[in-house]
């Protein structure tokens, strides 16, 4: 289940931001802010989720729609080198899509 939480519309395009890997720095030139006030935003949206951190915020997300199951998001690309990698590029791609689906979704306060 999602959590129930209400983000603003600037909270919600820093998370779009995050979820698709970009750094506080990138967040901040792609929405014409300092980086300070991305961190901001940051430390609002951390609180509204109960997390501290992204992976947390990413992990915390990932258990809510069910994808944090899925054993191809916790295999290994390290683990038995010489072997053909479990997680492809594709499958991060349409787990972070997932997310950005799923917080579209929830409502929106301005």
């Amino acid at each position: 289940m999602i959590p129930d939480v209400q983000l603003s519309k600037r909270e919600m395009e820093v998370l779009h931001l995050v979820l698709q890997g970009n750094s506080n720095k990138q967040i901040a030139l792609l929405l014409d802010i300092t980086v300070r006030t991305v961190e901001f935003h940051l430390k609002n949206i951390y609180a509204k989720f109960q997390v501290s951190s992204r992976i947390e915020l990413i992990l915390k997300l990932g258990r809510a729609t069910g994808v944090a199951k899925s054993k191809e998001l916790w295999s290994s690309t390290v683990d038995g080198r010489g072997k053909t990698p479990t997680m492809e590029t594709g499958s991060i791609h349409k787990w972070i899509g997932l997310h950005l689906e799923v917080l579209s979704l929830s409502s929106v306060r301005s």
